[in-house]
This record gives C-alpha cells, structure tokens and sequence, in this order.
C-alpha cells in the first residue's frame, strides 16, 4: 500500500531529478552552452525541474492529506500500535502543518498561507481530536476531514488524467 501511495509523488521526483543530474553533468563538462543557446528551452527545462521537485518533494511531506502522511502512517505501524503510530503520526503532521503555514506567513507568500491554512485545518481536527481523547482519531468518524480528504484525492487524480472536467 505504501508502495502504491508512492506513486503519486515518485514521477515528480524523478523527472526533476533527471533535469537536474542532465544540467549538472551539461555544466561540469563545459557543455552548458548547447542548451544554453536557446533561453526558451533553458528557461522550459529549468521550471519543468523546479516544479517537479517542489511538488515531488511537498507530496512526500508528512502531512495528512498528502502522501507522505500514509507512508508515515505504514512505517510506524511496523514499530508501534495502530493507536501509538496514529497518535505520532498526527502530531508530526499538525507540527509540520504549523510550520508550513508560519513559513509561508513570514515568506508573505498568500498561495502557500492558503495551502497552510488548508493544511492546519486538516491536522488541527485531528490533533484536537487525540487532545481531547476523542473518539475520532479515525478520518471515517469525522465527515468533515473525509469530505476534504475526498476532495483533495479527486482533486490528484483529475490533476494525474489531466481530466479538469470532472471536478
């Protein structure tokens, strides 16, 4: 299962990656000027890497609803309980949230303190809910957390079928 959820962000790491070894290897040999004769393509290739990276590198966060956040949720279920795993796994992702957000404040970056408030408001009912030793852990016994982590899943695959319509 972690395997598959892997899968979302794996692409973007890799395609990021290879742009970034193929400018690597072009500048250390001296080869930098076959792509850097053309500014379109230099400037094409150069934001096709930023943005994979950056969305590659976001998605493996541990932060519900991301990916990242089930990977976490796999590998300390391999040491802990389900409980004690769900319990760390929710306070990793509301701390990370917080950041998310604090940076994007301090960077006075509007897209990313919306992406920040997004994500606190996921992670803060769920760590207010392990605060107060409530019940709904679980996303099933909270609707609210189900309907934005189902919009968020429809929003992926739309985005990976490139299928806009159907949102």
């Amino acid at each position: 299962d972690s395997l598959i959820t892997l899968a979302g962000p794996l692409p973007n790491l890799i395609t990021g990656g290879v742009l970034l070894g193929l400018k690597l290897i072009l500048t250390f040999t001296g080869l930098s000027w076959l792509i850097a004769a053309v500014p379109p393509v230099t400037a094409l290739l150069d934001s096709i890497m930023i943005v994979s990276l950056v969305w590659g590198i976001f998605n493996i966060l541990p932060i519900r609803p991301m990916d990242g956040s089930k990977v976490l949720d796999y590998l300390l279920g391999k040491f802990l309980s389900q409980n004690k795993a769900e319990a760390v796994s929710i306070v990793i992702g509301a701390l990370l949230a917080t950041g998310v957000l604090v940076w994007a404040i301090l960077r006075q970056n509007f897209f990313m303190i919306f992406i920040g408030g997004y994500l606190l408001l996921i992670n803060g009912g769920f760590f207010l809910a392990l605060f107060r030793k409530n019940k709904a852990l679980s996303a099933a016994s909270n609707p609210q957390l189900v309907q934005a982590e189902g919009l968020y899943e429809k929003g992926l695959v739309a985005a990976r079928n490139h299928d806009w319509k159907s949102l």
